[in-house]
């Protein structure tokens, strides 16, 4: 039998704890005397690439370290700043990842400028609207997998890398409920049989990003911050081509909340995005 009020306290006891071990995280790894140890390259023909700030680096570089250890080395992480990191900040990756590489957002050139407009006022007003910029104008030559900050990787994710590698399909992560979009989209819209997450994403070069752009175009003055993840969403749906990854191992997973105990063993995943609200679960166990 749960007591009243058990969830909210068991939540604040998890909070305590896993601010306590990121600190100590934080003192380990972001020190001088710690050394990579030595992993094998993974084998990838994708780039990756990541959106952050100066208050994320800590589960930014959790996140890298998580993929080294259950996957391998990338060949290369692209980390796009929204401006707020300091020299300073970005010397913690390049002294550890020497395949890492931080760019402010706003170096991006656009490829679609007839649609510049559609960012101007999103960026200003929210930043999830430089996320957006960054994900539709990625001029490559082959795929990239986009990884918000707060994902980290598990050994089943070692089995995708085959899949993701033959580049035949578009990839997303499905959300946890029908939330998370735009009021507006989701006033106006049924309820899909299921909602993309935009925080793990395979893209490949010829992704057709203009059902997003238009979505971005209509959204002039009326922003809402969930506009990056609802034109993500109407992409998806308008082009009919992508795949989600599989639910059962690819998980946004909100059943643990306010619980001391995981929904899932590190063994059974290959990644899970510990969103807002349960951010603490990505630190509660610690690093090791």
């Amino acid at each position: 039998m749960r007591i009243k009020g058990q969830g909210r306290v068991t939540k604040y006891i998890c909070k305590k704890i896993a601010n306590r071990k990121q600190k100590k995280f934080e003192k380990f790894f972001f020190s001088n005397n710690f050394t990579l140890k030595k992993y094998s390259k993974c084998d990838c023909n994708f780039d990756i690439i990541s959106f952050s700030s100066k208050k994320d680096i800590s589960q930014q570089f959790f996140s890298i370290l998580s993929f080294i250890h259950n996957v391998g080395i990338p060949k290369s992480w692209t980390i796009y700043s929204d401006g707020t990191h300091q020299e300073a900040d970005k010397n913690i990756f390049k002294r550890h990842f020497d395949f890492v590489k931080i760019i402010n957002w706003d170096k991006i050139i656009s490829i679609h400028p007839q649609y510049n407009f559609a960012f101007d006022g999103y960026i200003k007003k929210y930043g999830l609207g430089k996320k957006a910029y960054i994900l539709m104008n990625q001029k490559r030559s082959k795929p990239y997998l986009f990884v918000d900050s707060d994902i980290l990787f598990y050994p089943k994710f070692f089995d995708y890398i085959d899949i993701l590698n033959k580049g035949d399909r578009d990839y997303f992560m499905i959300d946890n409920d029908w939330c998370c979009l735009s009021k507006d989209y989701m006033d106006n819209n049924k309820r899909d049989m299921f909602q993309v997450n935009s925080g793990l994403l395979f893209i490949r070069p010829d992704f057709d990003w203009k059902p997003a752009l238009e979505y971005l175009s209509s959204r002039q003055d009326k922003n809402e911050n969930f506009d990056e993840q609802t034109s993500v969403h109407v992409t998806f749906f308008t082009n009919r081509i992508g795949l989600p990854f599989d639910p059962r191992l690819f998980k946004v997973e909100m059943s643990d909340h306010f619980k001391f105990s995981y929904a899932h063993t590190s063994q059974e995943l290959a990644a899970r995005h510990f969103v807002g609200p349960l951010r603490h679960k990505m630190w509660q166990k610690g690093w090791k």
